[in-house]
């Protein structure tokens, strides 16, 4: 390494050197040995690339040098330009097509620029000592203003952000193994600073590279998730033949792979303890061959995979995801920086058909387009037509150049939902038949704000480049979901109170894993092991409520054997059984009283088929009895989410018991996995029988179950995706449910022994409600031994939606003193939820979430016991009196509640002088003594009342067309109401 002092002018500039004989060129910028500040201002809008300003952080006197790259991107036939630049201040989050806005504004700096007809036309450099980027005078969150030299017309904009560094992680908790491998990077134009921090690798541990992939979830105990079909090779961008690399640590970084780590740093052999700091010029964080989103595996010294973890950023992601049910099946799951919308998008794809192709296709164009298509509640057709267009929200010229252009070096040129553009033609299926899969970066793809992918689709054209549209998928935002116990169930007597809190962590790439948090009180001293079991706590069975008939055994979907499990505490978390948390955790319990611990879970997934959602946990005594038990359910206090149930039961034929099946619905129309618990035993005199297949049937069954005529009523299996039963069915299986027929329940997780005991699964594709509800249809069990004729069946029966009851009528003490009144009703449903949880009738308490009161008027939503209770819970001088008249809608205050045939909940403004044909006005004249300018804000103010109040844009228009008439009526004026209506919608 050779160090070069220059003068202060060539800083910002770079060095070239060429060797005579090859011709192999090395260059490096020339900059001060310290640490730089750098912000960016991206252009996207007639004028596409980036502005790049950097200065050294600790000495703001010194010069700021501007690196510029413009083009064009909305001319057919672009000619280069030189433009005047000018800075100047603006609204913090002025959309980029918005420019002429800050026309007005007086320049902090000014100068000249060239933008050229393509990328890289016109490089340039600038310096200047007047464009500070700290304060004071600092120009981050300014606009930088393109306008043409002679006219002055604005040709676009961009605001500069200040490049905050990234940071990424790849943690092990593998195999005994813990510490992780950060990465540090202060901007793209600046060295990855690499620690790494290794435990227990006990002489095992040699190569280690980055891969292509990040690591997938782990469905069976035998899979290797590891393995090249899972995370795929080393990361390899740059195609480097590493038969020409130098031995591992010996020559420069880019001699090597880009992942290839260990070549450049050394391997880790004959390591225990491993804990060394590097840095790289070859490792970036940002950009499209950013590492961030992949994984890292440590190889054996034979070469074999060992263990293996994905590199996470440092803070929140926002995290979208397209899933495809046919023809295609599979998702595109997209993340990016919550707080940063300009932030760099990882883009993870797999994908495989379900139609019966067995063969692999490729060269398969891919776009967002600008329209959502058909849910499970919106009613919008499924066709992949109605995704409308690609989205092109900056209008990049489509025609002349864009082809040769537009290609993953510059994704500025190409338009923001072009896919395949800015990251490449997608394959269908891998050659073994396997999902293909795919990782991207993209510099050019916002998921939120103005011009968010959001709420929109992605279509996937056909094979060979065709423009046909194959498949098509919503991006739909996926919220962060928190599972929680709060409500506990005694086997003896026990005062125990408090919670266990589980947050699925989907910001941060890896599904398995969830943020616990426990807190518990009134232990007694008595606690020690706690578990997730298989099956919920049961209240109504006949069973004690934690015993192993009820809640059945600790959750150990991958046969870990408990007695090479490690001492509790002491391993990692793959070591022990899935449920057993104090094992994992250690024994937090014991002794104790009080006990409030959080910290992360390795593996504890709250989605997906081996989800801990619907489970329970136990609580045991240090005698290894079990003690207390809760249910792990939504916190529909964080998610808003609504309760849906339904069950089949079977009580005619051979069999009886039953199929019980819960969801949630979340107020953005997405549904959670539906927890299934099933629970069938031979009618008295019939035998046990093994192995039925059994499954979700069309149409439901006559009263009587149908079992004298075979079922038959219930027509064929429910596959409304058209999946190909005939060919390739075989790939139907656990670990990829999307192949099965929606109703093919056995196909997705196993066949079911009648009198074998409970059973509990968690089921991806099952929705309750909507589109393709399963609700009113049936289920069939098949005969034993996978035999294909029909057993018995019963009617999928689901509970209703919504009641009202109102006007709760009181004594005239109510009237004068509405305080008191409060309270006074307060204390009745106070007492009445308490009388429930110590009567151990607490699920009875979580029918009551979504019951509301305001003064007299009472709201109860998707509570069938509301009216049972209703004399347990008032006093019964008081008159409660429904008033409810039909079950699928109810007026609540000022709001007309009502749920469609789809069940999706949808309301508008109530107004009860609608009822009685009222011409009563409560607006005013402006023949009155008020001044006119307060009585244009009403009408302003009463069209935002409308828009909160109604989730249909048409309800919407209807009551301000008939708020405009009315106030026409009353003298207003036409072109004041039009500009205060302009107003309203932000033109």
């Amino acid at each position: 390494m050779y160090m070069l002092t220059l003068l202060y002018g060539f800083t910002g500039t770079s060095l070239l050197l060429i060797d005579k004989v090859t011709g192999k060129r090395v260059c490096a910028t020339i900059e001060y040995m310290a640490p730089y500040i750098t912000a960016e201002a991206k252009f996207l809008f007639n004028v596409g690339g980036k502005v790049i300003f950097r200065q050294v952080e600790t000495h703001r006197d010194y010069r700021t040098t501007m690196y510029s790259n413009l083009f064009k991107v909305s001319e057919e036939n672009p000619k280069p330009k030189t433009m005047v630049w000018q800075i100047v201040k603006g609204r913090k989050n002025l959309p980029e097509t918005m420019c002429r806005r800050l026309r007005r504004r007086p320049p902090v700096a000014h100068g000249t620029i060239k933008v050229g007809a393509h990328k890289d036309d016109a490089i340039s450099t600038m310096h200047s000592a007047k464009l500070p980027l700290s304060k004071p005078g600092c120009i981050i969150g300014m606009y930088l203003l393109l306008r043409l030299p002679n006219t002055g017309r604005i040709v676009s904009c961009a605001r500069i952000r200040k490049v905050v560094p990234k940071t990424a992680a790849v943690a092990f908790f593998h195999d005994g193994v813990k510490g992780r491998i950060g990465f540090n990077q202060r901007s793209e134009y600046d060295i990855t600073d690499v620690h790494v921090s290794l435990t227990n690798l006990r002489s095992i541990a040699s190569g280690y590279h980055v891969h292509e992939w990040p690591v997938p979830l782990k469905f069976g105990a035998d899979e290797n998730i590891c393995g090249p079909s899972k995370v795929s090779g080393h990361y390899n961008p740059f195609d480097v033949d590493i038969k020409n690399s130098p031995p591992a640590g010996k020559g420069t970084e880019d001699q090597y792979e880009l992942g290839d780590l260990s070549g450049k740093y050394g391997k880790l052999d004959n390591s225990n303890n491993f804990v060394k700091s590097f840095t790289d010029n070859n490792l970036p964080l940002f950009g499209i061959y950013s590492i961030i989103g992949r994984s890292v595996v440590i190889h054996r010294k034979d070469g074999s995979r060992w263990i293996c973890s994905t590199i996470v950023p440092e803070g929140t992601l926002i995290r979208t995801v397209a899933t495809f049910k046919s023809p295609v099946i599979g998702r595109i799951v997209m993340m990016q920086d919550a707080g940063d919308r300009f932030a760099d998008t990882q883009v993870y794809v797999e994908l495989n058909y379900a139609n019966g192709i067995t063969t692999s296709t490729s060269y398969h164009a891919w776009h967002v387009h600008v329209n959502e298509i058909c849910s499970d509640f919106n009613g919008k057709s499924c066709a992949c037509s109605s995704a409308g267009g690609h989205f092109n929200p900056y209008n990049v010229e489509l025609q002349g150049d864009y082809k040769s252009q537009c290609n993953p070096r510059n994704p500025l040129r190409c338009e923001l939902g072009d896919q395949s553009g800015k990251n490449g033609r997608l394959s269908i299926r891998s050659q073994n038949g396997d999902f293909s899969r795919f990782f991207f970066t993209d510099e050019h793809l916002q998921l939120t704000g103005n011009f968010g992918v959001i709420g929109k689709s992605v279509v996937i054209h056909a094979a060979n480049s065709g423009s046909a549209r194959l498949a098509c998928a919503n991006l739909v935002l996926t919220p962060k979901r928190t599972l929680i116990v709060n409500q506990w169930y005694n086997m003896t007597s026990a005062r125990v109170r408090g919670f266990s809190r589980f947050t699925g962590d989907v910001e941060k790439h890896q599904e398995e894993q969830a943020f616990v948090k426990i807190r518990l009180q009134n232990l007694d001293r008595q606690a020690d092991g706690f578990h997730v079991h298989e099956f919920p706590v049961d209240p109504t069975s006949n069973f004690p409520p934690c015993s192993p008939k009820a809640v059945g055994g600790h959750f150990n979907p991958f046969d870990v054997n408990i007695k090479q499990s490690p001492p509790a505490g002491t391993g990692t978390h793959d070591q022990y059984e899935v449920g057993d948390l104090s094992g994992k955790y250690g024994k937090l319990l014991t002794g104790k009283n009080f006990v409030e611990v959080s910290g992360l879970d390795n593996f504890l997934p709250v989605r997906g088929q081996l989800s801990i959602a619907g489970r329970s946990i136990v609580i045991h005594k240090s005698d290894s009895s079990r003690w207390v038990c809760g249910n792990i359910v939504e916190s529909i206090m964080t998610s808003r989410a609504l309760l849906m149930e339904a069950r089949a039961m079977f009580t005619s034929g051979p069999v009886r018991g039953y199929i019980h099946l819960a969801q949630y619905r979340y107020p953005n129309g997405r549904l959670s996995d539906t927890s299934i618990v099933v629970n069938l035993n031979p009618a008295p005199g019939v035998p046990k029988s093994s192995c039925h297949n059994w499954h979700v049937h069309v149409t439901p069954v006559k009263p009587d179950g149908d079992v004298m005529n075979g079922c038959l009523s219930a027509g064929p299996h429910y596959n409304p995706f058209h999946v190909n039963v005939k060919e390739g069915y075989d790939e139907c299986k656990f670990e990829n449910p999307w192949r099965c027929e929606l109703g093919d329940s056995s196909g997705k997780h196993g066949c079911y022994d009648i009198g074998g005991g409970k059973r509990f699964y968690t089921d991806v594709n099952l929705p309750l409600r909507g589109k393709y509800g399963v609700i009113g249809r049936s289920f069939v069990i098949h005969v034993a031994n996978k035999g294909a004729a029909r057993y018995v069946c019963a009617n999928i029966r689901g509970r209703s939606f919504l009641q009202m009851h109102s006007k709760i009528s009181v004594y005239k003490i109510f009237s004068k003193f509405v305080k008191s009144g409060f309270i006074f009703l307060y204390s009745y449903e106070a007492e009445f939820i308490q009388s429930l949880v110590s009567k151990v009738k607490g699920y009875l308490a979580s029918y009551f979430n979504f019951t509301y009161r305001y003064i007299d008027d009472v709201l109860s939503i998707n509570n069938p016991k509301f009216t049972d209770y209703l004399s347990s819970i008032y006093p019964s001088e008081l008159e409660v009196k429904e008033t409810t008249e039909t079950n699928n809608s109810a007026s609540y205050l000022d709001v007309m509640l009502s749920y469609d045939t789809g069940g999706h909940m949808n309301t508008l403004l109530y107004d009860k002088r609608d009822d009685f044909n009222s011409s009563i006005t409560n607006f005013p004249f402006l023949s009155s003594n008020i001044p006119s300018s307060p009585a244009y804000g009403v009408f302003i103010s009463q069209l935002i009342r409308y828009a909160r109040a109604s989730t249909k844009y048409t309800d919407f228009v209807l009551r301000a067309g008939r708020l405009s008439d009315k106030h026409l009526s009353q003298g207003y004026v036409c072109d004041r109401l039009t500009s205060s209506l302009r107003k309203f919608y932000g033109r």
